[in-house]
């Protein structure tokens, strides 16, 4: 190492470049011998080696340098971990601060009191029921069974009188509306192909569907009044009308249809057919059990 720094003290001024060149090598003997080295000479080649970097603008790493460089690594990466530590912690802190939030807003909400509907509100609603229920299945014949639910929540809520009149006004609909399709079924010099189309899937088929299927399933529940209505209406006579009257529409169609061409049932049919069967299994029943009370 001494050679090295005569060497470089001989280059005097004869160069910047040359002087760096020799301050370097000295640097990377000192660097290479610093490991052999005693302990207290290992601290004076650590402080030249300083002093020659310094002097040559470079950043020389030493053995305690290393070892300061590892630590520091080391005491940041645990600062890292500790700022890591304290994300979660605080996620965490934040997650269960917001359910408990959420905990009292419901418990809030269970406590308070909500105003009941108006009685007037809900009477004016069951007067009107027949009307919106029957306006719901014209736009929404899949809703059938609900509307049906309804109907009978209100029947237990305004008694017998608003039943059997609300019934009455329901027959009268789907008697008008039979009435309406027998008389486009029977209108002469009508093409049978679109006379069998409009018995099908036409705007009064569809009402008389669902007003028909709506009727059977509230005469299900309420057998006996029903059957009283429909028989004071004679509705079966134009239902058995209607059946007559299409059944010759349809049998025409068949017959002139092209090929790849299908007639559908109507879409009435079926619950009508249901409606003319409960009925009459009823006034059976209801025949049978007054010749029995005579009996007894």
């Amino acid at each position: 190492m001494q050679s090295v720094l005569e060497s470089a003290a001989g280059a005097g001024l004869g160069g910047a470049a040359g002087l760096a060149g020799h301050l370097r090598a000295a640097a990377a003997e000192i660097a290479g011998g610093g490991g052999g080295g005693g302990g207290g000479g290992g601290g004076e080649q650590d402080e030249l080696m300083r002093a020659i970097a310094m002097s040559l603008g470079e950043n020389v790493m030493v053995s305690t340098g290393s070892a300061d460089g590892a630590s520091t690594s080391q005491e940041g990466g645990g600062g890292g971990g500790a700022e890591a530590g304290g994300t979660s912690t605080s996620a965490s802190a934040s997650a269960s601060s917001k359910k408990d939030e959420e905990q009292e807003e419901e418990e809030r909400m269970e406590k308070e009191d909500f105003d009941a509907l108006e009685k007037s509100i809900i009477d004016d609603f069951t007067e009107n029921a027949l009307i919106g229920c029957l306006g719901l299945l014209d736009t929404l014949p899949d809703t059938v069974y609900r509307v049906c639910d309804l109907l009978l929540a209100v029947f237990a809520r305004n008694g017998d009188a608003f039943k059997e009149r609300v019934l009455r006004a329901l027959i009268q609909e789907v008697i008008s509306s039979l009435a309406s399709l027998a008389a486009r079924a029977s209108s002469v010099n009508a093409d049978c192909l679109a006379m069998a189309e409009e018995l099908c899937n036409g705007p009064d088929a569809l009402k008389a569907s669902a007003r028909v299927h709506l009727f059977t399933l509230l005469f299900e529940e309420c057998s006996v009044l029903c059957a009283k209505i429909v028989d004071e209406s004679r509705a079966v006579a134009g239902m058995t009308r209607l059946l007559s009257t299409s059944q010759g529409v349809m049998k025409a169609a068949s017959l002139t249809r092209g090929p790849g061409v299908t007639i559908e049932t109507p879409k009435w049919m079926t619950p009508m057919l249901l409606f003319i069967d409960l009925h009459e299994k009823v006034i059976l029943g209801m025949n049978r059990r007054a010749r029995l009370a005579k009996v007894c």
